[in-house]
């Protein structure tokens, strides 16, 4: 069984990477410090372009999912902002790519900031975690017949009442990958054209995607992230993956969050038509612990193809129902919970 590491100081100490499951935060994500590239003399420019840099929140409210990334792919940048009413099916987006360093992503999350500003488009993270929150603001023009999505609000990562999935990973015999990622109650406001969204602690939830990355040109994964309230208060929710690492045995990150607890999974198996995702998906592990059905509502998508770089995407948006079994042996059931799948398939 996997367990929590004590989380030093650095994730990169004399060039290498410091890999497991960590406790607590790293202070310090020093990624370019290493060199996965060629053997110690890649320039910091070239590492600074082939490193994969994102954060991603997104809230989980009764009548919208709200999801919003800024991404620096190192040769490229993007970001978004988007609203899905799950009362209507319809999907607002607001989406920009961008020039390499337009887009800044926080190297830390202790008084880190990411952002993104274009003319009528505006996103701006902060995070501070050792206070216990991620406050996003959002300010971005009506544009095409989308509406315009605007205001703020803070995810709630209160350290001392959850555990979040802190993740340094190995990409071949060099390289490496971080994640951080947690389920957590959100509050605030946002404006989808003219109406008004209230975000409940008690009841709405932000889910947290922190990456950074030195992936190959192609890299793939395939991904479960959801979470709701259950009848004793508590917020239970996982994150399922699979992708290029080989060992998934030893090294993933998959895990299952219950109250302030977490539990680490093994390997996850993926079940869905690639050429149709908006049918059902089945998702399971090789333990008994994670069973699922996955019914999609909606589907975000994008393709890209300029030769040399391509990107197929698929992000379905819907309705897991089976359960989960934590390190104790209680089993969660999981009833109509909100939250998304993505199939990710890209050449950078």
């Amino acid at each position: 069984m996997r367990t929590l590491l004590e989380t030093p100081d650095r994730i990169v100490e004399n060039g290498k990477f410091n890999l497991g499951v960590f406790k607590s935060p790293f202070r310090n994500l020093n990624m370019l410090d290493a060199d996965p590239l060629m053997g110690g003399a890649a320039p910091r420019a070239l590492r600074r372009l082939r490193l994969k840099d994102w954060q991603h929140y997104a809230v989980i409210h009764p009548d919208f999912y709200f999801g919003t990334v800024i991404f620096d792919a190192g040769i490229t940048a993007k970001t978004f902002f988007f609203a899905y009413d799950r009362r209507t099916g319809k999907l607002h987006e607001q989406r920009r790519m961008l020039p390499p360093g337009a887009a800044k992503v926080a190297e830390s999350l202790f008084d880190g900031r990411s952002s993104a500003k274009l003319p009528g488009y505006k996103l701006e993270y902060e995070n501070h975690i050792d206070k216990g929150r991620h406050e996003i603001r959002a300010d971005i023009a009506a544009s095409k017949g989308i509406p315009a999505l605007s205001g703020r609000f803070r995810a709630l990562e209160d350290l001392s009442k959850v555990q979040p999935l802190i993740v340094s990973l190995p990409l071949g015999a060099s390289s490496a990958m971080y994640s951080h990622k947690v389920v957590c109650p959100a509050e605030g406001e946002l404006k989808v054209g003219g109406e008004s969204v209230r975000l409940d602690p008690a009841r709405d939830i932000a889910l947290i995607d922190v990456h950074k990355a030195y992936y190959p040109r192609r890299f793939w994964w395939k991904w479960a992230n959801f979470a709701a309230f259950d009848s004793k208060g508590r917020v239970i929710g996982a994150n399922l993956t699979d992708n290029l690492i080989e060992d998934q045995r030893s090294w993933n990150e998959c895990a299952i969050w219950h109250g302030p607890e977490i539990s680490l999974l093994g390997p996850i198996k993926f079940e869905f038509d690639e050429a149709d995702t908006k049918k059902p998906w089945r998702i399971s592990d090789h333990d008994g612990r994670v069973e699922l059905d996955f019914t999609p509502q909606g589907l975000k998508v994008e393709d890209l193809n300029l030769g040399v770089f391509k990107t197929h995407y698929r992000q379905p948006l819907g309705l897991f129902n089976g359960f989960l079994v934590d390190d104790s042996g209680e089993k969660h059931p999981v009833k109509d919970v909100f939250g998304v799948a993505e199939h990710m398939d890209s050449l950078l």
